[in-house]
């Protein structure tokens, strides 16, 4: 159990098992101060202690409380947000009507009335199976297009650090799982592992002869 693990993590300096979902870390600071984030989060995870959670679960509960400038505008085009670090982020886009999402109901509880006709709640449980979903066509629509036209990718929600020094190119190929050589300009995608292989984070980078520009994973 977690005792075990956080006995590896005390002798070993790590555990043998990712224990990401267990580490107060995941929670991010600016929300996890928010007195509204926390009543409301800490209601649902109650509300939903015996709930089937399904491998895309999203909350309802605390919600709208890191939004980018380009939100209203996804929002509008039909774009049904999740959650992450406390930020709003693209998830897919419905065919349908836009989805904004509606403030915390509690579940009915305390004397709320529920959320009826709840379009965001509707399309979320179209991606709750263990099974391929059909909001799948929709992502795959958008891959294709992407790759046959166009497409803007928002990361205004991601992390960015830049490496720089006289050693940035030495460091960047010590730390990161490809070779990070390339040519001016260039945008890779690589991991960033430690030494027994785990993988800490996916990132974007962008090559320069002096600097590297790296993005990951959702910011504070």
């Amino acid at each position: 159990g977690c005792g075990d693990q956080l006995a590896k993590w005390v002798v070993n300096g790590r555990p043998d098992l990712d224990m990401y979902g267990y580490d107060i870390r995941r929670f991010c600071p600016e929300v996890s101060k928010n007195k509204e984030w926390v009543d409301q989060r800490s209601h649902e995870a109650y509300a939903k202690n015996y709930a089937l959670v399904f491998p895309h679960d999203e909350p309802l509960a605390s919600r709208n409380m890191k939004k980018d400038p380009f939100h209203e505008i996804l929002e509008a085009a039909g774009c049904v947000y999740q959650e992450r670090f406390g930020w709003e982020r693209p998830g897919w886009f419905t065919m349908h009507a836009p989805c904004p999402l509606k403030p915390y109901d509690w579940y009915g509880a305390y004397g709320n009335l529920s959320n009826d006709e709840y379009g965001y709640k509707e399309r979320l449980q179209l991606d709750y199976t263990f099974d391929h979903t059909p909001i799948e066509e929709n992502i795959r629509a958008e891959c294709l297009a992407t790759r046959t036209s166009a497409g803007l990718f928002n990361m205004s929600y991601f992390g960015k650090f830049y490496l720089t020094g006289p050693d940035a190119q030495k460091a960047a190929d010590w730390v990161f799982s490809a070779r990070m050589d390339g040519a001016t300009g260039k945008t890779s995608l690589h991991l960033h592992a430690e030494p027994e292989c785990w993988h800490r984070g996916r990132l974007n980078s962008e090559h320069d002869r002096v600097w590297f520009w790296f993005i990951c994973r959702s910011r504070v």
